[in-house]
Formats: C-alpha cells, sequence, structure tokens
C-alpha cells in the first residue's frame, strides 16, 4: 500500500507550514519504507483538523428522508383530541388554554419571497417587514398526551411577564384556529437545529419586559440619552438578585442598551404598541423609529439649483457644472454689512473685488539693490518650461561682487499662478505673486545681467485692485518631506531662504523638546525601521539621553496587551538629534478597564499609555483643549458625523451645527452626540440653508457671519467616483457642482479653519472639459479669497485602520492662524507602497504625494480589526445579542449562500472565479454566472471574494455588492457569510459604543459615506495643536511637568582630573541610572545651574550636565 498523502500547502501558507507538511511526508515515507517481510498497513500521525459543523436553515420536516418521532397529525386532530383531555383536568382557574409546546421549529411561509420555509427568530413575527405570518412544527401536549404537528401557520406572538415582580418571562403563540377555541401554545423547549433563533428571542423576550417597564416607571420622558445612560441601572437595581437577570445581563456586556435597542426597534414598538400605545409618546422613538424619525424636524425643499454667491459663481462658471448653479440677488444688506466686517477683521480679500490684469513693466536702467524684485527672461529649457509666463521674477536677498567684477545676484523665486498648484484653474487676480522656498544662491546664483526690469511690489497687501504693481501676501511651500505644496502667509524670515539657516540639528532639538517629553525615536534593527517612544531624560553637547519605553506585548510577552501600551524601562542609552523625530502622548491609567478614548484605539494619533498606580515622571499634555476655548463648528454634508467627530476626538474644536438631507443619518449625528439638544440641526439642502443665512432668516438653526470659527464638509463624492459611468448627466454634474457650495459657505461664513474631503477623482480633469480641474479651481477660489491652503492625500491604512480608501483633504487657515500640520503617519502599510499624487505641478513635479514615512506600528489587519466579534457562522439568524450590529446588511437567498459556502477559505483571498478554475463551484452556480459580462468573468475579477484576513479591506461603498467584480471582495475569510455592519463600522473606524440609526442597509450606507474615523481623528489631533500655537488658549491646567530627575545607582562616566595630580576646581561627573524619580525644588536646580555655569567658564568639553540637572555633580 503506498503511502498516505497529506495535501501540500499553497504557496500562500506560510513557510513553517510548507516545512510541516514536507516532514510529515517525510516521516510517512521512512515508516513504509522497502523492508524484509511484507509491509503493514502505514502508521499515520493523528492531525486535528476543524471541521466546522453545518447550522440548517430550514425545518428538518422540509428534507427528504426526515422521519417525525411521533406521527403526524393535522391542528384540528390535535386540538380535537387535546381538548378532551384539557377539558377532564381541572382547569377552572386558568383565564386561558396554554397547551405546551415543545421540540418546536419556526419558519417562514412556502411563499416567501426569498425565503421560503426558511427558519425564523420567532419574535420577527409582525416586526420586521413581510413577515405577517409564520409556520411552527412540534409537539402540543396537554398533562403527558403529546401530538405532533407540521406546517402549522400563526400570526399572534403573546409575551407574558410584564409587570410581574418574579421576573418570569414566557411566550405563546396563537394559530388561527386556536383562536376559535382560545387555546394558546406556550412556547418550551426548541428543536435542536431552531436552538440559536429561539436563544436570542427568549433574551429579546426579556429586554421587551424590561424596556416596557422603564418606559412606565420613568418620571421624565425617556430620551435615547437617559435610556443609554439609565436602562441597565434600572434592570440591575430592580432585578439584580434575580438569576435569570445576572444570566441576561451576562449575554450583553455593556452597560449601555441603547444599539441594542435601536437594533430590535422595529419588535419593541410591536410590543408598546400592543401593551399601551402612549409608551410610543417618549421621545426615544422619534429618535431611533427609522419609519417616524421626527427629532429632527424636514425642512422643505425651495431650491433645485446649487445656491452660490457671486465671488464663487465667477471661480466656477468655467466648470461643466456651471448650469446647475444659481446666485441669489435678495441678499440682506445687513448680512453683507457683517461679511465686510468680518473680511477686514480675518485679513481676507475684500468683499466685491473685481479681477484684476498682470502690470505692464518696462526695463529699468538702474542699479538693482538689496529687496528689489527683478524679472529675467523665463527659461523654457529647464524643468519649468511648462510655465506659461515669459518672464520669472525674484526677490534679491544679497548681491555679491566678484573678483572680475561681475555682480551675483542670491535671489528667491516669486512665482505666478500658473507655477504653482493654482496653475490647471481659473484664479483673478493676475497681479498676485508668491514667494516660494526656491532659491538661486552660491554658485547657482543669478547674473545681474539677465536682469529685464525692477518691478514695483507691495508686500503683505490684502486688496488686489489698490495695487498698479505686483502683490504679495502668501508663500507658496513645496517640501514633499513635509507633505507641503501648500500656500502660507508671508512672514519676515521668508525673505532669507533656508540656506542662510545655521541651525543645528541639536539646537532645533533643544528648542522644540523639554526635559520630561514623551517622543518618538527612529531605529533601524537591520533593514527595519521602526519609531520607539521615550522619555527625554538630559541633553548634552551633542547627544540627547532617553528612558526608552518597552512595549508591553511585543517586548515583555503580555500577549492581550494593546500594541499601544506601554512600560518604562530601567535603562537609559544616548542619540543624536537627528534620531529624534516627533513628540507623543503617553497617559496612565490605573487599569485597562479605566483606558478611555483615544486612547484605546491601538496607538491612532500616536497616542500610548502606562498601566500604574503612580503618577507619570513625564511632561503629559492632555491632548483636550478647555470646552470654553474650543473652536465652535459647523458639519456640512455632514452624514452620520464620522468627520466631525472624528476631528472633534482631537480636541479642539466642538461642533455646534450640522447640515444635511439624509433623515436617518442626521439622526445618527444626533444620537453620539454629547449635548443633542444642544446641538443646531438643519435637516435639508445645504441650498436652502445657504439662503436662508443670505436673507437673513430668523431661524435659531441658522447661523450668523461671524459665529463659525471652523467649517467641515464631506462633499457628495459620486459626480467625481471612478464608478460613475455618467459624468454628464443632470444628477452627476449637480452632485459635482456642491464643491461650489463649500467654498459660498467660506464665503459667507469665513472661517478661521476649513476642512473639506472628497475621492481622488475631484483631481482628475473632466473628459468634457480636460482643461479644467474641479480641485485646482477649489484651490483658486480659497487662495483668491486670502486662505492659506494645504492639500494632502491621506490612506486610512496609515493611520490605524484596516481599509485602503484614498481621499483628497483640502484644509484651509484664515490669515493670522497657525496652518496644521500634515498629520504623521503612525501605521506603515505594504500594501499602499505604490506611489500615488494628487497631480503634477508646472514643473512636472508630482504634489500631494502619498507618503512613506518611518512608522511606530505596523498597519491593522483585517483580522485584528475584527477580533473579539462573536462567531455567527452565516448570519441567518439576523440577531447578536452581545454585539447587536454584527448582522448582515444583505439577507441572501439560499442560492447566494451556497456560492459563499462554496468559495474556498485556503489560500486566502479566493473568489468565485479563482473557485470555478479550481473545480469548487456546483455546476448550477457556473450556469447561472454572467460569464457574458467581461469585468465578472475575468481572471481577476473579485465577484465573491473572500477577505484577506492578514491584508487591508477594499473601499467600502454605500452598499455591500459582492457579485462587483471591483468592490467585490466583501466574504469573510472563514465564515460561510458577507460582512456583517459592525465589521463595516470598525473597518471606518467608528467605536463600538457609538449608534448608527437605521435598518442595516441604511446603517450600511451611512457607514460606507462616512469618512474614516482614524483619518479624521489625524487630522483633529494636528488642527488642536495649531490652535495651541494661535497664542489664545491658557493651558497651564493642562500640563503635567516634571522639571528635574535624580538618578540613582552611581556608575563613575568620566572624571576631569590629571592622572597623577588633582587640579583644583576640576569636576567628577557622574551618570546614575534611574530607578526611582523625583521632583527637585527650587534651590536645588539653582545649585546645579551654577554648576553648570561653572563647567561653562572652565571650556570642560564633553561633561556630561544635561539641561535642568538631571545629572548629579560632584565638586571637588
Amino acid at each position: 500500500m503506498p503511502p498516505f498523502a497529506y495535501p501540500t500547502p499553497e504557496p500562500t501558507d506560510p513557510s513553517t507550514s510548507r516545512e510541516e507538511s514536507k516532514t510529515r511526508k517525510r516521516d510517512i515515507s521512512f515508516s513504509t519504507a522497502d523492508t524484509d517481510h511484507e509491509p503493514s498497513l502505514p502508521v499515520t500521525k493523528r492531525q486535528k483538523v476543524l471541521v466546522q459543523c453545518g447550522n440548517l436553515c430550514y425545518p428538518a420536516s422540509r428534507y427528504g428522508g426526515h422521519r417525525p418521532s411521533l406521527p403526524v397529525v393535522n391542528e384540528r386532530q390535535a386540538i380535537n383530541e387535546l381538548a378532551e383531555i384539557w377539558n377532564a383536568g381541572d382547569h377552572s382557574q386558568d383565564e386561558h388554554n396554554i397547551w405546551q409546546l415543545n421540540d418546536f421549529v419556526v419558519y417562514r411561509e412556502p411563499g416567501a419571497y426569498r425565503h421560503a420555509n426558511e427558519l425564523c427568530p420567532v419574535h420577527h413575527l409582525n416586526s420586521e417587514d413581510g413577515i405577517n405570518d409564520l409556520l411552527f412544527d412540534g409537539t402540543l401536549s396537554v398533562d403527558n398526551e403529546v401530538r405532533s404537528v407540521q406546517a402549522v401557520p400563526f400570526g399572534c406572538l403573546a409575551i407574558e411577564g410584564y409587570g410581574d415582580e418574579s421576573d418570569v418571562v414566557s411566550a405563546c403563540i396563537q394559530s388561527s384556529l386556536g383562536r376559535k377555541g382560545n387555546v394558546w401554545y406556550q412556547l418550551g423547549r426548541p428543536a435542536n437545529e431552531y436552538a440559536r433563533y429561539y436563544d436570542v428571542s427568549r433574551w429579546m423576550f426579556r429586554f421587551a419586559k424590561y424596556v416596557v417597564e422603564f418606559l412606565e416607571d420613568s418620571g421624565p420622558p425617556v430620551t435615547l440619552k437617559l435610556f443609554r445612560r439609565l436602562f441597565h441601572s434600572y434592570v440591575n437595581e430592580k432585578y439584580g438578585l434575580s438569576m435569570a437577570t445576572k444570566e441576561w445581563l451576562s449575554k450583553h456586556p455593556s452597560v449601555d442598551f441603547g444599539q441594542a435597542f435601536c437594533a430590535n426597534i422595529g419588535f419593541l414598538i410591536r410590543e408598546c404598541y400592543g401593551l399601551d400605545s402612549r409608551l410610543l409618546d417618549h421621545p426615544i422613538f422619534d429618535e431611533t423609529d427609522p419609519k417616524r424619525l421626527r427629532a429632527i424636524p424636514k425642512e422643505a425643499s425651495q431650491h433645485d439649483k446649487t445656491v452660490v454667491t457671486p465671488l464663487v459663481f465667477e471661480s466656477f462658471r468655467r466648470m461643466p457644472f456651471s448650469s446647475q448653479m444659481q446666485v441669489l440677488k435678495d441678499v440682506d444688506a445687513s448680512v453683507i454689512q457683517k461679511q465686510r466686517s468680518r473680511r477686514l477683521q480675518v485679513g481676507l480679500t475684500p468683499r466685491d473685488c473685481a479681477p484684476t490684469s498682470a502690470p505692464v513693466f518696462r526695463p529699468t536702467s538702474r542699479a538693482v539693490k538689496r529687496g528689489d524684485v527683478v524679472s529675467v527672461a523665463a527659461n523654457k529649457e529647464s524643468r519649468w518650461k511648462a510655465s506659461l509666463g515669459t518672464s520669472w521674477f525674484a526677490y534679491v536677498q544679497e548681491i555679491r561682487t566678484m573678483k572680475t567684477g561681475l555682480q551675483k545676484l542670491d535671489v528667491i523665486w516669486l512665482y505666478d499662478t500658473s507655477d504653482t498648484t493654482l496653475g490647471h484653474g481659473y484664479y483673478p487676480y493676475k497681479n498676485e505673486l508668491f514667494m516660494s522656498d526656491n532659491c538661486s544662491c552660491g554658485q547657482d546664483s543669478l547674473d545681474a545681467e539677465l536682469v529685464q526690469s525692477i518691478l514695483p511690489v507691495q508686500w503683505y497687501a490684502t486688496d488686489p485692485e489698490e495695487n498698479k504693481g505686483f502683490f504679495v501676501r502668501q508663500k507658496f511651500r513645496t517640501e514633499p518631506t513635509l507633505g507641503a505644496y501648500d500656500f502660507v502667509q508671508l512672514h519676515e524670515s521668508d525673505f532669507d531662504c533656508g540656506c542662510r539657516n545655521t541651525e543645528t540639528e541639536m539646537e532645533k532639538v533643544r528648542k522644540d523638546f523639554r526635559m520630561g517629553d514623551t517622543i518618538l525615536v527612529y531605529h533601524l534593527t537591520g533593514k527595519t525601521e521602526t519609531l520607539e517612544p521615550a522619555i527625554i531624560r538630559g541633553f548634552s553637547l551633542h547627544k540627547i539621553t532617553l528612558q526608552p519605553l518597552l512595549r508591553s506585548g511585543r517586548d515583555l510577552g503580555e500577549k492581550q496587551a494593546p500594541p499601544n501600551q506601554v512600560v518604562p524601562a530601567d535603562d537609559i542609552y544616548e542619540v543624536g538629534p537627528e534620531s529624534i523625530t516627533r513628540r507623543c502622548t503617553v497617559a496612565s491609567f490605573k487599569s485597562l478597564e479605566h483606558i478611555r478614548a483615544p486612547y484605546d484605539r491601538d496607538g491612532a494619533g500616536d497616542m500610548w499609555f502606562v498601566i500604574s498606580q503612580s503618577d507619570p515622571t513625564w511632561n503629559f499634555h492632555n491632548h483636550e483643549i478647555a470646552t470654553k476655548s474650543k473652536l465652535k463648528g459647523m458639519g456640512i454634508f455632514c452624514g452620520g458625523g464620522s468627520l466631525d467627530r472624528g476631528l472633534e476626538a482631537g480636541g479642539g474644536l466642538e461642533f455646534k451645527w450640522a447640515v444635511d438631507m439624509a433623515e436617518h443619518a442626521l439622526h445618527t449625528y444626533r444620537a453620539n452626540a454629547k449635548d443633542p439638544d444642544g446641538l443646531k440641526l438643519f435637516l435639508g439642502s445645504v441650498d436652502d440653508y445657504l439662503a436662508k443665512a443670505l436673507r437673513h432668516s430668523a431661524d435659531s438653526k441658522i447661523a450668523t457671519v461671524g459665529d463659525i470659527d471652523f467649517l467641515a464638509a464631506g462633499s457628495p463624492c459620486p459626480g467625481f467616483s471612478v464608478l460613475q459611468q455618467n459624468k454628464d448627466g443632470v444628477k452627476s454634474l449637480r452632485n459635482c457642482s456642491l464643491v461650489a457650495s463649500v467654498c459660498s459657505f467660506v464665503d459667507v461664513y469665513m472661517p478661521s479653519y476649513l476642512v473639506l474631503e472628497n475621492v481622488i477623482g475631484m483631481a482628475t480633469n473632466p473628459k468634457n472639459a480636460k482643461e479644467l480641474n474641479v480641485f485646482s479651481q477649489v484651490l483658486c477660489c480659497l487662495v483668491s479669497m486670502g486662505y492659506q491652503v494645504k492639500q494632502l492625500l491621506m490612506d486610512p491604512g496609515f493611520y490605524g485602520s484596516c481599509q485602503s480608501r484614498q481621499r483628497i483633504f483640502i484644509v484651509a487657515t484664515a490669515p493670522g492662524c497657525t496652518p496644521p500640520d500634515a498629520p504623521p503617519q503612525t501605521h506603515s502599510c505594504k500594501e499602499l507602497e505604490r506611489s500615488r499624487a494628487i497631480g503634477r505641478a508646472s514643473n512636472g513635479v508630482p504634489f500631494g504625494e502619498r507618503r512613506k514615512d518611518v512608522c511606530p506600528f505596523v498597519s491593522l489587519t483585517t483580522q485584528h480589526a475584527f477580533r473579539n466579534l462573536p462567531d455567527i457562522s452565516e448570519g441567518h439568524v439576523q440577531t447578536c445579542i452581545s454585539v447587536p450590529d454584527h448582522r448582515l446588511c444583505r439577507f441572501e437567498n439560499s442560492g447566494k449562500r451556497t456560492i459563499i459556502q462554496s468559495v474556498p477559505r485556503w489560500p486566502r483571498g479566493q473568489g468565485f472565479v479563482q473557485a470555478v478554475a479550481a473545480g469548487k463551484m456546483p455546476r448550477r452556480a457556473i450556469a447561472e454566472y454572467p460569464w457574458e459580462n467581461k469585468n465578472r468573468g475575468a481572471k481577476t475579477s473579485r465577484s465573491w471574494s473572500r477577505l484577506y484576513p492578514n491584508g487591508q479591506v477594499g473601499c467600502l461603498t454605500t452598499s455591500i455588492k459582492p457579485h462587483c467584480a471591483f468592490n467585490g471582495r466583501t466574504l469573510h475569510w472563514d465564515q460561510p457569510r458577507l460582512m456583517t455592519v459592525m465589521e463595516a463600522r470598525r473597518v471606518q473606524g467608528i467605536p463600538d459604543n457609538e449608534i448608527v440609526v437605521g435598518l442595516p442597509s441604511a446603517q450600511w450606507r451611512q457607514i460606507g459615506n462616512g469618512v474614516d474615523r482614524k483619518v479624521a481623528f489625524a487630522m483633529g489631533m494636528q488642527l488642536a495643536i495649531a490652535f495651541r500655537k494661535n497664542g489664545s488658549i491658557d493651558e497651564t491646567h493642562e500640563s503635567s511637568q516634571i522639571k528635574t530627575v535624580i538618578r540613582e545607582e552611581i556608575v563613575v562616566r568620566r572624571s576631569l582630573q590629571s592622572a597623577s595630580t588633582k587640579a583644583p576646581g576640576s569636576l567628577t561627573v557622574f551618570e546614575r541610572k534611574l530607578v526611582s524619580s523625583v521632583v527637585l525644588d527650587d534651590s536645588q536646580a539653582a545649585t546645579v545651574t551654577r554648576v553648570r555655569g561653572l563647567r561653562d567658564s572652565q571650556n570642560t568639553d564633553g561633561v556630561m550636565i544635561r539641561d535642568d540637572g538631571i545629572e548629579l555633580i560632584i565638586i571637588d
């Protein structure tokens, strides 16, 4: 007999698995080698194989060969026979005739659309659309007499136990025949195949009892916020001693039952209506019922075109969507006056400023002086050959006369709009130039003989019409390493180029960081680059002394520790200043249970934490700004609020206004607000909102000019999406025109900051107008107003999410405010290493490139993101107690479920087409597959494909489409089902405790429409940092600073005394290993300062004396 052949793993399997398989083959071959006697049966090793036990989705009676344990009779016969037994007994005290129903299953009718005869949780009766009647199989019993029945229709479910202090809950059903005889069937023991369905129904029965009693006992009207806060404690207080209640609570780990309420709203409404319809008057139902959302009044639509301001219309009128814009003529005079005052206050371009022309300049004969702006002929042979101008402009920062008498000019170039990212759009002010960070100095300096003209230029001007010559108010930076290619306000330091900056790296570090700061340090181990957290414990002449922070999981072997949990090490080490990258935040918590957002996001935003019972010995800066000092924000096209909530989490702003016309989404926004009643929500079109604002409406929901500090906008993307087939359609053009609405909101309200998010397709030229670019036109519009503007290309995979979802962010900052830096990447992601850019500047260099920073973490995988979610098999039950939103968005029929189950789990990432090639798909599914569709039939098709557990999820869209050739990778890698709503939430970074209002399809639409939460959080962090730099915030109470640290365990480091004699006044320096830390008082710090002064006076080079006295100095 030949040896048993173990299956060889596919090449995608880990190497250890392949080696193990080879070893097994070799061992078996040895055991069956030729010997002198007849070989016996091969001895094979036992191997554990996980065999998934299939769950039935149909009653056993619907399968061929089923044999019931008892003869089946019809319901009429069963009732007649059992009624005789019932009537013979003593049941005079019973109000109803209640018989026991055991070994039962409940399922849909044969005529049910797409799901005929499929098992169904009994609590879905009359609470889910289309489920008005169900069938049951089971055994009816009275006094030990049993009758087996099948396919009994029923349409009534009653729950017993409301108001019962004994905490007993039961359920009965009644058929039409049972109603005639006043007979109820009490649900007892379910059949094995139905147990998983009935378990959730029993939990729901008790949930309904507690909800009803909570509503009845509540004094004030019950809102969603009140329910989430008090329901758990109410149940605990009233029924906490009951074992049944304890068991019930244990199945729902969270104390917040808001998500459970929303996920099962149909059943709860049915119960409340049946008991006392007045219970439905509680506000919580207006906030959560998808069929009657009334917490936010709906605004009537009055405009069928995009309302824009005259300035914005002039800016975008050359776009293909210009026909979809309209300018209002009846603008209130008081609004116009407020706009003029606000522009003057902020330093923006005056209102109604007309477009200007380029000044005419003539050759000049006078000598060039330092500080002049000169023109030279454009060099079309250089990389700037795409520049449109015939002349280039430069600021003269230095004039040098060579030995030959030739004059050389060290210059900083000034850019025309065509030389910047504005080059592909219409810019109204032709007399505006931009200072650059591009210089020609030293060997590259300019010959004075090349100067054509000396130009009059007005610096720092804000009114283009006041200047007959050129004016400069901003600098255009082109530093890709900073994520730049942005416009920033002109400063005095910009008149000297970077070549003149003599500041050393060490000086920069000492200026930017202090003793006790927590930072990220560059490390190179082999070929692996990473950033490691550490605490600054001292500075020397050329080195920085650091105390490392060890990672609990990676370094200390704590497998359950989050990746951002650290422990201070007992040793120290030194690095050069070039290794210091940026600050990070390290918080201290008493235990893992005390960890709060945003430290619970696996390091997103550079947020780390320590578990300790003592106070931190490092500087801790709370990322949250005091509420009274926060920026007041408005969200337009806000959807469910994912962008706004993420920006808020950054700590620097608070949203007060929100506008969206999606009913479910705006109620979701309200449901997760800290103060929902304090929000001013407008459920309607942005056009109607802007019209009311311009007409000075008395509506309290309408903000006035000067109210808004921050504007966030996630304008609709379908018009720009690559998935949009008809980009010339009216609907598509209308969607595109909404970016002009965003600019109009900026023009009207003039906020200090704007964040606009959209798909990268916004930066591509439309096919119907290839010379135009919407992205560049948005930049032109904002810069012409006077805003500092930058653009960013951000991928969620680099910021702690497991999704590949590239998006453009445009950030505008008012003059006088500090622009936020590009958010640093925190997670490296190999899947996103392919180069990508927003566009190219006129010199051909790509701008807005996808950055590849060295990061402290590796990207989050799909498997890690979905961790700790319960296994729901094929998801047919559609109710998950512990995680209510862990349910399917698409409830597939049996044919589609067969396809899902047939797609192989190994090798990872298999899809329908690949499974057909491997011979793994049923013939019927192959015959019905649309092979005529070239995309779905291609070898690379992702139709019905499984997720990669160790990879990224593709971009979520507004609906899940497993059949799609491009976005069909939506099948779970192990379980026979599609992704659930909760998994989609985790992909988008939405916290588990938040609520998404609506049925699963509406929930998915909101999730897919939103901005990745962790990307928004990273942006919000940088906005808070920038806002702090504005100097208007008192943060003395927000930081805990460590002045000085003493090291223990003395180790001699270096002695500056002679080998033979001891020179008077010499110093001996001791280094101490950090074991414990104390704060020195002012007198001790002063003593150390005097010692440092002595060191300096004696010029003792190399003595390691740190700032703030971190070294102990002994004077001999």
